[in-house]
């Protein structure tokens, strides 16, 4: 006598068919199920764009971060403080001729970060 689930056995075995091999619709359709899932798990990887998240200007192929910091890492190669300052310097002034000093002494540099006094700068590398 069979137990109660030899049913269920019977069925197993013969869905799974162990010595015949897999049909071209099998393969194209596992194929086809893990290229989908690779490009679902692609898009939902990506970065989730928040209210404080902005772009730089670029200037002389530096980016220049003023009252921010990048999200990337990033080594310090310096730190600049500009020539001389006087009252009727505008803040352009300053930012660019911190950029063309920075290019000059770090031409391996990626970005400027000005601090919010706008007094001194750290010259640096992304990793």
């Amino acid at each position: 006598m069979l137990p109660k689930h030899a049913g269920c056995y019977r069925f197993v075995r013969i869905i799974a068919k162990p010595n015949k091999p897999m049909s071209k619709k099998t393969i194209t359709s596992f194929v086809a199920g893990m290229l989908i899932t690779g490009l679902f798990a692609f898009t939902a990887s990506e970065y989730q764009v928040r209210k404080n998240t902005a772009e730089v200007d670029q200037s002389e192929g530096l980016y220049i971060f003023h009252q921010s910091r990048p999200v990337q890492e990033y080594e310090v190669l310096g730190v600049m403080k500009p020539g001389v300052v006087t009252m009727n310097n505008k803040y352009e002034t300053l930012r660019n001729s911190m950029v063309k000093r920075a290019r000059k002494e770090y031409p391996k540099a990626d970005a400027v970060i000005i601090n919010d006094e706008g007094d001194k700068a750290d010259v640096v590398k992304f990793k």
